[in-house]
């Protein structure tokens, strides 16, 4: 995934869903292929994803201790929490779906059996994080990444 920002629009180049994607956002209204995916609002306490209505589509709860991933505005589906500087734990519910953590050039993710999924040059982040959430569609994920990287 890569995410640039230039003269006020954002373009994300996504393969999460297996094929390339590219999707575009501008004052925070995100669309591909001229249809609009999301309108992302930023909040005192996180971010929020609602559709063309108006409707939550997902939200991210930011707090210092964690980071918490909602469907709508109520139902908690991820929970992130930061372990020392280099770790980042991401559970759902009990279970443990994956982690961020440091390596020597950056970061890496890897699942909960322990496969390397990916790496990045920057430090672990709960932009990362959100790569592990598998139930949010693939489109929805790669700009929440986008969102939770530019708040960084």
């Amino acid at each position: 995934m890569a995410v640039v920002w230039r003269n006020g629009v954002a373009t994300i180049t996504s393969r999460l869903g297996g094929r390339k994607v590219t999707i575009a956002g501008k004052a925070g209204r995100y669309t591909r292929n001229g249809r609009l995916l999301a309108v992302v609002r930023n909040y005192r306490d996180g971010v929020r994803l609602k559709n063309a209505t108006g409707a939550t589509l997902w939200r991210a709860r930011i707090s210092r201790t964690q980071v918490q991933i909602l469907r709508g505005e109520t139902e908690i589906r991820y929970v992130f929490r930061p372990y020392g500087d280099d770790r980042i734990l991401v559970r759902q519910g009990t279970l443990l779906v994956g982690s961020v953590r440091a390596v020597e050039n950056g970061a890496e993710l890897v699942n909960a059996g322990g496969v390397r999924l990916g790496t990045s040059s920057s430090r672990p982040g709960n932009d990362m994080a959100v790569l592990l959430c598998a139930e949010i569609p693939p489109d929805l994920r790669a700009i929440l990444t986008a969102v939770l990287i530019r708040r960084r």
